[in-house]
């Protein structure tokens, strides 16, 4: 998956069920002091993370099923929902 892929499929997951983008692309340096995992999507600008509107009964479901159709995998961390490609594997950028 290309950065522009992953940009649009973040854009229509969060124009469907609303949802806005607080955190994309990260420096290794800035990945590491918020805490993210060393080989991070963040660090490559395929990883995102989104806070949601509302959540109404079924949303995690609906989110997750259309996620998987545009090709992202999905990981809820509590106060945000992180996505990255379905085929990403870690890999460690140059610091």
């Amino acid at each position: 998956m290309t950065t522009t892929e992953f940009a649009d499929a973040i854009q229509i997951l969060c124009q469907r069920f609303g949802g806005r983008v607080t955190s994309w692309g990260r420096t290794v340096a800035h990945n590491k002091m918020v805490g993210g995992v060393s080989g991070s999507a963040h660090t490559w600008f395929l990883g995102a993370d989104v806070v949601w509107d509302a959540q109404p009964s079924g949303f995690a479901l609906a989110v997750r099923q259309a996620a998987y159709d545009l090709g992202l995998w999905v990981l809820w961390e509590g106060d945000h929902t992180h996505f990255q490609p379905l085929d990403w594997h870690n890999k460690e950028r140059p610091a």
